[in-house]
């Protein structure tokens, strides 16, 4: 809803973006998700290139591991999914909406990157709690689990297949700002991935933390009789009525977690300070659930 004038002052007096925003859901279809996940970059892409003097503004696109298959099409990955892995392939085995989105906005962000102007690529892991407040997306997948197991004290028999992806949020805050603001010299031309360098944690460890830390038990049911417990428990509470309705995407997705190599991120924050907190009883420990 820019005027004219106003498009045209931004253009000659911004020089970078950090393009972040997205419509990040995981059901709704690439068709709902086009115009404001791939339209959305390209309006971003032509707005970079709108100076009068012609310099290019930097685009520092904020991707996500969803762009690559899940491991149900592992056939396709590296056994640590690194930042420099060809993905050109990969919009024939994408699933949902969401990674088929971010595909095609990321494929377009590297076609002009290879064309030498100014881009970085940052893939962002799934996102979890702050180290520092605690803080969680009230809509994340793996919190709607936890709350879901929580309050039924109970968890489905398909959990036992489930792995945890989960990157501190203030961790990757830190990282993205370093990277493109303060030393982007190191991401311009390339890609990152910027999530917790750790291997994927079991859902089952989680809960054992967490059982630990709250003195819960949970009854291991069929995933069948957890999805009927769930629809019971919908009148109420906006968290279980999320929970139920993503119930089979909760499960497609954390029972298919993939390993992403993060070796160029850690080397663009070597010497930094920056570092990811480690995902540990202690840590999952101080989690609030209000369930």
């Amino acid at each position: 809803n820019l005027s004219e004038e106003q498009y045209h002052f931004l253009g000659e007096e911004i020089d970078s973006v950090i393009h972040s925003a997205a419509e990040v859901n995981l059901i709704k279809s690439y068709q709902d998700l086009r115009s404001t996940n791939v339209v959305g970059t390209k309006e971003v892409l032509q707005f970079s290139l709108s100076s009068a003097d012609q310099n290019p503004k930097a685009v520092h696109f904020i991707s996500t591991n969803g762009i690559f298959p899940t491991s149900q099409n592992s056939t396709a990955l590296s056994s640590d999914s690194p930042e420099d892995q060809d993905i050109s392939d990969f919009w024939k085995m994408l699933e949902d909406g969401y990674g088929q989105s971010k595909w095609v906005a990321e494929r377009m962000c590297a076609s002009l990157m290879e064309k030498g102007l100014p881009i970085s690529i940052l893939r962002c892991g799934n996102m979890g709690p702050s180290s520092e407040s605690f803080a969680w997306n009230l809509s994340d997948f793996i919190f709607l689990a936890l709350v879901a197991c929580l309050s039924m004290e109970s968890v489905p028999d398909a959990s036992s297949k489930w792995k945890i992806d989960m990157t501190p949020v203030d961790f990757a805050a830190r990282a993205i700002v370093h990277c493109t603001i303060a030393d982007p010299s190191k991401s311009i031309g390339d890609v990152l991935h910027v999530q917790n360098p750790k291997t994927a944690i079991e859902f089952e460890k989680l809960l054992h933390w967490i059982k630990s830390a709250n003195d819960k038990t949970f009854e291991k049911v069929s995933t069948c009789k957890f999805k009927q417990r769930l629809e019971l428990r919908i009148q109420g509470s906006d968290l279980i009525a999320k929970a139920h309705a993503g119930f089979d995407s909760i499960d497609h997705f954390l029972g298919s977690c993939v390993n992403f190599g993060g070796k160029k991120l850690q080397g663009c924050l070597a010497g930094t300070g920056i570092h990811c907190p480690s995902i540990d009883g202690e840590f999952v420990g101080i989690l609030k659930f209000d369930c």
